[in-house]
């Protein structure tokens, strides 16, 4: 008897080891990623002009791994959309102290652009059992873009813009779920929560993240298209040749 007591003792540790070995396991993460898409789309390309137009670089008001990115991508549109437009760049400087005196006076207009992408996220529902979590929500994107154009002898300002892109209504939803350690569960129901648990968690964050900003950019580069509008910038030449003349003398 005391032989068969102690197979069925050693069966009974082995099992209620292998149980909550199992229960233990790590439910694998599926990251669900997209690709960044920052190419500026076709702009029309128009006659040349004479006129040279200064580069600032860009400064931002948002801190997101994407920001760096975003604010390449945008600077380099910019340029792009101008040198379409037909104007000849120089730069881009730092900042605006950077602009040598030689080249101030060789620039028709500095421009100087300010971003503000505003990212915003909803959590919609956030469910939890005794196993993991599922966070769901949205992210929504908004922001402006300021362009200001300034005659950098004279730091006088031909134009200043704000660009609103909050009216995209950009809207992308995602999916977050982690796995959590509860101690206080009983090995019953840690066998429920396993058995009904999920193959696999799926975390959708830089998905959504990456497909609102491509989105984002492709909107804030159609609208800065149509507001650096070519007539627009030739239409303060005279002034911007009397201020410079004043400046000089």
């Amino acid at each position: 008897m005391e032989g068969s007591n102690e197979k069925k003792f050693l069966t009974g540790a082995i099992l209620i080891g292998v149980l909550l070995s199992s229960c233990a396991s790590t439910i694998p993460v599926k990251r669900v990623t997209t690709q960044l898409n920052l190419e500026t789309p076709q702009v029309e390309e128009q006659p040349k002009t004479k006129k040279i137009i200064g580069i600032v670089s860009p400064s931002q008001y948002f801190k997101e791994y994407y920001e760096d990115k975003l604010k390449k991508a945008l600077q380099t549109a910019i340029q792009e959309i101008l040198i379409k437009k037909g104007f000849t760049l120089k730069g881009p400087y730092e900042t605006f102290d950077d602009i040598t005196y030689q080249d101030k006076k060789k620039i028709y207009l500095t421009l100087i652009p300010e971003i503000n992408l505003d990212i915003k996220k909803v959590v919609e529902e956030n469910k939890c059992n005794n196993l993991y979590c599922s966070e769901k929500g949205k992210l929504y994107f908004g922001g402006d873009v300021t362009v200001t154009l300034i005659e950098p002898l004279t730091r006088q300002v031909f134009m200043k813009k704000r660009i609103n892109l909050s009216d995209a209504n950009i809207v992308d939803p995602y999916t977050y779920q982690y796995q959590i350690n509860n101690r206080n569960k009983d090995l019953i129901t840690d066998l429920v929560s396993k058995a009904t648990a999920p193959k696999e968690l799926i975390d959708s964050r830089d998905k959504a993240m990456a497909e609102g900003i491509n989105r984002f950019y492709k909107y804030a580069v159609s609208k800065l298209n149509k507001y650096l509008d070519r007539e627009e910038l030739l239409s303060f030449e005279k002034d911007v040749e009397q201020v410079k003349h004043l400046k000089r003398f």
